[in-house]
């Protein structure tokens, strides 16, 4: 971060904007899954070990799942930003990112207990591995285009 100071006002510089405001909508989602799972542990009043109710797997699989990719994905998508990547393409990343973490957990949530259907976590399951592959390969691209031959 870097302050730029005009006459008698300071200003912080942010270099990473986007990985900053996606990071912080990341964090309020995790913390509401983490809710869910908190609320659940103490409905059945189990703080440690499994609780065999379907909606307990459920959640907290919707919580593992997310803690396993995000931080990847954080980190590539601030790396792309440092290596100042097209905004258009990673405002489309970050937002696809989003949607299909959303996707994933509403379908855990809701819509597979009211319809049986899955398709909106195969929708959240193949493209999520898909957004990170695109910010490797973009990171990549960007990497050995200006590396010394």
């Amino acid at each position: 971060m870097q302050i730029v100071c005009i006459g008698a006002r300071c200003f912080f510089h942010n270099y990473f904007p986007f990985t900053i405001i996606l990071a912080s909508i990341i964090a309020i989602i995790q913390i509401c899954l983490t809710w869910q799972v908190v609320k659940l542990r103490k409905l059945h009043k189990q703080s440690v070990g499994e609780i065999k109710k379907d909606e307990y797997h459920r959640k907290n699989g919707a919580l593992t799942n997310f803690n396993s990719f995000t931080p990847i994905f954080l980190i590539l998508y601030a790396m792309a930003e440092n290596n100042r990547v097209n905004c258009g393409l990673l405002f489309f990343l970050g937002g696809f990112y989003l949607l299909t973490r959303l996707a994933h957990i509403y379908s855990l949530y809701v819509y597979e207990t009211k319809t049986k259907r899955f398709h909106l976590r195969i929708f959240g399951m193949m493209n999520i591995p898909t957004v990170i592959l695109a910010l490797a390969g973009v990171n990549l691209y960007k990497v050995l285009s200006h590396f010394p031959y």
